[in-house]
């Protein structure tokens, strides 16, 4: 009995001590979670509280662990004195030999470098982490997921990298596990498709999202797919359901203590409200900003309150005041040019110099401004084709492994078949044709569907012409060719007057029908002579290479002729349209697009003011 006794006492003393390495794994695994900000600051400050009592007398890892987890919650709400931190804990992790804890520290340093705005130290720690994360699979898919969407995606998100950025997100999607990461990384990916103006794609990914969020208790991730769609519904300018968006953000915000994401909720709402006029409301916003918000502090602070108080005062009429705060606006985001800020104030505060008659200043600052559209229109054309063909590279890739899956499994089809009995040889080539012929009509659709989305960024849906990226894409690439070549060239604008009173009339219907009537009699007429394309609303513009401005004129004489001649017949209503044109030509000079459209735009202005229904010349040299 004594024996048996004894025998017992061991076992247990051997469970005992097995159970603290179980609890100890559990333990490490929480914090990493906290590292890398898989809870809200509230949910994270409230298991780390848990945690602390535990961690007494264990190892130095889960101590290294823990003291790092305080990162996952302080940089959250921007809490800078962890740049230090983690670099102190990277050089003690390196010390001991630890790449695991080095990678951890690293990540908390990037994240918070992340937060302050400070990307190149950011991206560097980030892609140390990648190295190493990625070729450490499956034992650090999760660091690897964090890193690619919460760091090198999102450090990325912007016009100039938004393929890089696409990239990493369908990479990260790849690591991802469960609803929240799934739903966190298609969010950051339509964000980065409505920054491309690609709202087709956008709609589909929210029902996803909606889904994997319907049992989520992630109040971070609840408050980004708000914030997303603000973006969304305030580029299509439903500010109604921007604005109900943005205030469901604050609010979820709120309760997981993330200052981040709140602040940029009411950016938005006081933004929104200053551009509709709603003068009361947007102050009324600003006074609501809490006081202990850390994202909305300092320079940030100043600026979004800059460029509100620029619309504010707009809308008030009181110019002198709002350039102030337009000029300050457009000083600060002159340092951070990829902000989607930077075009908008560089315009507002054009315009409240044309206000305020500093006429030369104002002049400069439009010009800045149309060089910066241009560009930045330029730019979504580049990215938005280069998203399109990653798309269908990883869709091939994906198209590649099905079909690699459907080989395998037939060539194990074949071994069974051979082994079991002759006949079965024929089935199995039967079979392999079909999935051959299978496979090749999917490829072929993934081709289709890939040509069809390029056609379709570049067409515009109404008129069938090239739209206005395409068709000053088009003249960009037109000019250079002429300058190569010393030829000349010329472009002409064309406006048809008083459009409005016809849609006020007669319908938006009937206006629709109108335009596409009169954009195919252009079509008709221009042919080869040159390129044509809607330049926006009732505009249009045409690219005359080798055409010499009085060459332009008599063409753009004969346009208008044939446009006065012709009576348009809808929905037995007889409309005669008047038009107008400006030129601008080149004997190969070193100009640039935008140069031409400006002195375009200045001729067919002069038109209008002559009376309408005039060809004005605006030559260069």
């Amino acid at each position: 009995m004594k024996k048996i006794l004894a025998l017992l006492t061991l076992l247990c003393s051997f469970a005992a001590l097995g159970q603290p390495e179980r609890s100890l794994f559990d333990i490490e695994h929480e914090l990493k979670r906290i590292i890398l900000f898989d809870f809200s600051a509230t949910e994270a400050i409230e298991r780390r509280a848990a945690i602390e009592p535990l961690i007494i007398g264990t190892r130095y890892r889960t101590q290294f662990l823990f003291e790092l987890s305080n990162c996952g919650i302080e940089s959250n709400t921007l809490n800078t004195d962890w740049i230090r931190q983690a670099t102190k804990l990277i050089k003690k992790a390196q010390e001991i030999g630890s790449k695991e804890l080095e990678m951890y520290a690293r990540f908390c340093r990037a994240h918070t470098n992340s937060m302050q705005e400070d990307s190149a130290p950011a991206l560097t720690d980030a892609n140390i982490i990648a190295d190493w994360a990625e070729n450490n699979l499956p034992t650090y898919k999760h660091l690897a997921y964090a890193n690619r969407v919460r760091l090198l995606a999102f450090k990325k998100s912007t016009l100039y990298s938004a393929s890089d950025s696409y990239r990493d997100y369908i990479i990260g999607l790849s690591f991802a596990e469960g609803d929240d990461q799934l739903a966190e990384t298609k969010i950051a990916i339509a964000d980065l498709l409505i920054l491309l103006n690609d709202f087709e794609q956008t709609k589909p990914l929210f029902d996803e999202i909606e889904q994997h969020l319907q049992f989520s208790n992630n109040f971070r991730t609840k408050s980004e797919y708000l914030i997303t769609r603000t973006v969304y519904h305030r580029h299509k300018k439903e500010y109604a359901e921007a604005l109900a968006t943005a205030e469901q953000a604050i609010e979820i915000a709120q309760q997981g203590q993330l200052d981040y994401h709140a602040g940029i909720g009411y950016i938005y709402q006081i933004l929104i409200h200053g551009e509709l006029g709603n003068v009361a409301q947007a102050l009324k916003n600003i006074d609501e900003i809490p006081k202990g918000n850390k994202y909305l502090t300092g320079s940030r602070r100043k600026l979004y309150l800059d460029l509100a108080f620029a619309k504010i005062y707009s809308v008030q009429q009181l110019p002198n005041k709002a350039i102030v705060h337009a000029e300050d606006a457009y000083t600060a985001l002159k340092q951070i040019p990829e902000s989607h800020y930077h075009i908008t104030a560089t315009l507002q505060f054009a315009e409240l110099l044309a206000q305020t008659k500093q006429w030369q200043r104002s002049a400069t600052v439009f010009q800045e401004y149309i060089d910066l559209s241009t560009n930045h229109m330029e730019q979504v054309q580049s990215q938005y084709n280069d998203v399109t063909n990653i798309r269908f590279q990883f869709e091939q890739q994906r198209h590649q492994k099905q079909q690699a899956s459907l080989q395998h499994q037939l060539q194990q089809q074949q071994i069974r078949g051979l082994e079991a009995s002759q006949k079965w040889q024929i089935l199995a080539i039967g079979t392999f044709l079909t999935l051959f012929l299978m496979m090749a009509a999917s490829a072929l659709h993934y081709r289709r569907r890939n040509k069809h989305s390029l056609e379709s960024v570049s067409v515009d849906q109404l008129t069938q012409l090239a739209n206005r990226n395409e068709i000053i894409h088009l003249a960009s690439q037109a000019l250079v060719k002429a300058q190569k070549s010393k030829q000349p060239i010329s472009i002409a604008l064309l406006d048809i007057e008083s459009f409005r009173s016809v849609n006020d009339n007669f319908g938006v219907e009937i206006g629709d029908q109108i335009l596409a009537e009169f954009a195919e009699i252009l079509a008709r007429r221009v042919g080869s002579k040159g390129m044509l394309g809607r330049y926006g609303g009732d505009e249009f513009m045409v690219v005359l290479p080798s055409v010499i401005a009085h060459e332009a004129e008599t063409i753009c004489a004969e346009l208008l002729a044939i446009i006065q001649q012709t009576t348009f017949r809808q929905a037995e209503l007889e409309i005669q349209l008047s038009v107008s044109f400006g030129i601008s030509s080149s004997n190969a000079e070193a100009v640039s697009v935008s140069t031409l459209l400006t002195r375009a735009e200045d001729g067919l202005a002069t038109a209008k003011q002559q009376g309408g229904s005039k060809v004005v010349s605006n030559a260069i040299g």
